[in-house]
């Protein structure tokens, strides 16, 4: 398997283009806020507790990426990032 750098250079080592995911992954998703954002007090009542809420917030472990890539179709059309899950779970 290949994959093509911005420069048009083919890549055919795989921790290569592991890396290169990472970087591309990393450089599209990562937030335009150097700090964390804090939302004003709009005077509405608190309806979750923050043991609940960092419950929902907190990152996934592997085995829980795990299995939501896996039950992901292999097949499945590409988003825009071109990556279909077949990728995935073949790296």
């Amino acid at each position: 398997m290949k994959l093509q750098d911005d420069c048009g250079i083919w890549i055919d080592d795989h921790k290569m283009i592991a890396q290169k995911f990472i970087s591309d992954y990393t450089q599209r998703f990562k937030s335009m806020h150097s700090t964390a954002r804090v939302l004003p007090n709009l005077g509405l009542q608190k309806l979750i507790f923050d043991s609940d809420n960092n419950e929902l917030i907190k990152l996934p472990n592997l085995e829980e990426v795990k299995k939501a890539l896996f039950s992901i179709d292999s097949n499945k059309t590409p988003g825009s990032h071109g990556f279909g899950a077949g990728f995935f779970k073949h790296y």
